[in-house]
């Protein structure tokens, strides 16, 4: 299964913090009528169920609910957060050992528990920090009940818009999006580039193919 991490040291160009604000960041995209072909007619939606700790509920809902969905409008997907799932003490699963290991974990987590309960597209999770890693997803399984899952990390330091880059990026891999070719542009800050032609082009052919499946 192709999996797709991102680390301070190499993926900083595709996860780049926010410096202007949403209207600024977004005022470019999709400007001419080659990219907006790639856009979808008609929106597709995409249910998302996060599993996180207490103590960052607040911020991460913000995250999920009111900055990253805006990554997507330009392709005509709305991202929904369907659940929110909270635990006080302990995760459900081991989060001890490299990062692979536990986003497999988590991925079986949600497909035995969290899938009978609730209809989803893709499961995220907040399990705990792994040295640069900042991120980790199983790519192009959107419509996967068993693989649809990723793992996202933030220090406590970090912002909500650049946690909310994070998030995205991974639901793009989830999406079947993998980095941008060298040579490969987008306009602002480019996260993996989700708004280049190179990157929405994957998209759109992958939604149209699998989109009734799903």
């Amino acid at each position: 299964m192709n999996t797709e991490l991102i680390k301070h040291s190499i993926g900083t160009r595709h996860i780049s913090p926010l410096t202007q604000t949403l209207n600024q960041h977004f005022k470019f995209v999709f400007q001419s009528q080659q990219k907006k072909q790639n856009c979808l007619s008609v929106t597709a939606a995409v249910r998302l169920v996060i599993l996180n700790s207490l103590s960052t509920t607040v911020d991460l809902f913000v995250v999920v609910t009111r900055v990253f969905p805006q990554y997507y409008k330009p392709l005509n997907i709305r991202v929904m957060l369907v659940h929110l799932e909270v635990f006080k003490d302990s995760n459900p699963f081991s989060v001890e050992g490299a990062p692979g290991e536990v986003l497999g974990r988590f991925a079986k987590w949600r497909r035995e528990n969290l899938n009978p309960r609730t209809r989803n597209d893709v499961g995220h999770g907040r399990p705990g920090a792994y040295g640069n890693v900042l991120g980790m997803a199983f790519v192009g399984t959107v419509c996967s009940l068993a693989s649809s899952a990723g793992i996202n990390v933030v220090s406590s330091n970090s912002t909500l818009s650049y946690f909310s880059t994070i998030v995205a990026h991974e639901i793009g891999h989830n999406l079947g999006m993998n980095h941008d070719r060298d040579g490969c542009v987008c306009d602002g800050n480019c996260i993996m580039g989700i708004f280049s032609d190179d990157a929405a082009s994957v998209w759109s052919r992958q939604i149209k193919t699998l989109g009734q499946v799903c």
